[in-house]
């Protein structure tokens, strides 16, 4: 789970105590392929108040293509919007918006919300209206830990990072 940087509480661990001091804490259950503690969700997720920036796991529409039956996403819009992510090639743990795919209703899609979350920023490529190089766009590297066996990664080789 997130820690302490330079004695302040990062994004992620601040976000997870605001919930656990809210909720009265959250149960907890030892995900027997990893061994590492991870928050569960309660029975009824409209219970669950969703923070902008956390990513989640969410129930893919059932007309999907897909095998998996879940896909990932950044919560935004005061937690009721899920905005999907992608990344650019197979095996890649870093993430970004899927400019591609539209916002989707939070209100109960929200299957986990993913602890090992670090939110960072990368430099929009020059040739893409960021002339000064002064535009960023945020990304979201997940912890090798992560099981995304369940999740239809999105992938588009157009979202690569620039070479600079």
């Amino acid at each position: 789970r997130g820690g302490v940087i330079f004695g302040a509480m990062s994004v992620t661990s601040w976000a997870a105590l605001t919930v656990r001091i809210r909720r009265g804490g959250l149960p907890e259950r030892q995900c027997r392929n990893r061994g590492l503690s991870i928050r569960c969700l309660p029975e009824n997720t409209e219970e669950l108040d969703l923070m902008d920036g956390w990513v989640v796991k969410y129930r893919l529409p059932e007309q999907s293509e897909s095998v998996q039956p879940n896909g990932l996403a950044v919560v935004t819009a005061d937690g009721g919007q899920l905005q999907p992510l992608c990344t650019w090639e197979e095996g890649e743990r870093t993430f970004v918006h899927d400019e591609e795919l539209g916002t989707l209703e939070a209100a109960g899609r929200v299957v986990n919300v993913i602890d090992d979350v670090c939110p960072s920023f990368r430099q929009l490529p020059r040739d893409q209206g960021n002339p000064h190089g002064e535009h960023s766009e945020v990304t979201y590297m997940l912890d090798e830990a992560e099981d995304l066996s369940d999740v239809a990664v999105i992938i588009r080789d157009d979202r690569h990072p620039p070479i600079l």
